[in-house]
């Protein structure tokens, strides 16, 4: 998730065979969204959702939520590294 930029979206993040390195004491989840947070062209964060409340799975809706709110994260994280720069 933080190599690539795309999102990920699916109804049972169990049946990702990339997800199984989980430690015995990390909880149970069934749906996931994750989300990178991409600034100037590289991954820096992501935001990782699970289980959804009142729903089965997260929708287009949430995602899209989710990405501008990642686009904002980005955004403020690239003022923040200019910040550190400027004398």
């Amino acid at each position: 998730m933080l190599t690539d930029p795309a999102p990920y979206r699916t109804d049972d993040i169990r049946a990702d065979p990339r997800f199984r390195w989980w430690p015995d004491a990390h909880p149970e989840m069934g749906s996931f969204l994750g989300v990178p947070i991409v600034s100037a062209g590289r991954v820096v964060g992501a935001f990782y959702l699970t289980d959804k409340e009142g729903a089965p799975a997260f929708d287009d809706a949430d995602q899209h939520v989710i990405e501008l709110l990642a686009a904002h994260a980005a955004v403020a994280i690239e003022n923040a590294r200019l910040h550190e720069r400027a004398p």
